[in-house]
């Protein structure tokens, strides 16, 4: 495919320092491509072995960086004595407090869970914030694991 957007081109030709017969030579060897799918470059795994605790941090956002989750892979074990249990990720999305995933405990009754999210388009997180993965309080023999990936973007503006 033929990319003929004449300042891209000239900007991009001037840039790569690249001459020919014709300002057309030179256009017709520009292909312009952006990257639609980035590198995945956080990965990150928590683990939670009873419902008293307050939470763990699986990532803290950069403050100058955009993070954009991917994915979140969670699981929960517990014993039938576990009752009003609930494993949940937390995030922090347009300065509003959100729980992305979650795992309701079905009470007096053993329970083994795997919970797996995908996003087709990865969900932007707000910058300097804890993403962590909470047991509700409860009284419980429980066991919780997430995973989570995503990766982070530098906006550069065009001054």
């Amino acid at each position: 495919m033929k990319h003929y957007n004449p300042t891209i081109n000239k900007s991009m030709a001037d840039k790569f320092n690249l001459k020919g017969e014709s300002t057309t030579d030179v256009y017709d060897a520009i292909m312009p491509c952006v990257n639609v799918i980035p590198k995945i470059d956080v990965i990150r795994n928590a683990v939670i072995d009873d419902a008293t605790s307050p939470g763990v941090e699986l990532y803290t956002t950069p403050s100058d960086k955009d993070f954009y989750l991917q994915s979140i892979i969670m699981a929960v074990i517990k014993d039938a004595n576990a009752t009003s249990v609930q494993t949940f990720l937390q995030v922090t999305i347009e300065g509003s407090l959100k729980i992305l995933a979650a795992i309701p405990g079905i009470s007096l009754t053993a329970q083994s869970e795997v919970l797996t999210l995908s996003y087709p388009i990865p969900i932007k997180i707000d910058r300097g914030t804890v993403i962590q993965i909470r047991n509700s309080a409860a009284v419980a023999t429980i066991r919780s694991r997430c995973q989570i990936t995503g990766y982070t973007e530098e906006v550069v503006k065009n001054t």
